[in-house]
């Protein structure tokens, strides 16, 4: 079969191809560096930062460990001691959520720079689809 193009139109017709191709690679390496540049964000949301990400918490133990890391980071250095409260801590089916009771022993410098050590309660509610602790209280005993 012989073909009716003649030279100019058949190489106008290559450059439109190589074009094509050129646009298709381009919208390719954006497309890439899309989503590197959203997986790269996603998990220092995630991962990196301190903000906090719900989750579904399956038990009782999964809600005392974001409750105590908030302790921690409430108490830091002056945290003496801490005792996770098997009693006290509970479901709530009705409310669907977690309340968690921590025992702690916290010593701080007073006014007068004598140490003082205190007995306190913590109390954490984690609602059992949001993940993290929702609502932290300190009590002194």
């Amino acid at each position: 079969m012989v073909s009716t193009r003649s030279e100019p139109e058949k190489q106008a017709s290559s450059s439109n191809t190589k074009k094509q191709k050129k646009k298709t690679y381009l919208m390719l390496l954006v497309f890439l560096a899309t989503s590197i540049t959203a997986m790269v964000v996603t998990f220092s949301i995630y991962y990196v930062s301190n903000k906090k990400v719900a989750f579904n918490v399956p038990d009782v133990d999964t809600a005392a460990n974001s409750c105590e890391q908030e302790v921690k980071d409430n108490f830091g250095k002056e945290l003496l001691h801490k005792s996770y409260d098997h009693g006290s801590s509970r479901y709530e089916e009705n409310r669907r959520r977690y309340v968690i009771w921590y025992r702690l022993t916290i010593r701080r410098i007073d006014s007068e720079g004598i140490a003082v050590v205190e007995d306190k309660m913590a109390k954490c509610e984690v609602w059992e689809f949001l993940g993290y602790v929702s609502s932290f209280e300190v009590y002194d005993l």
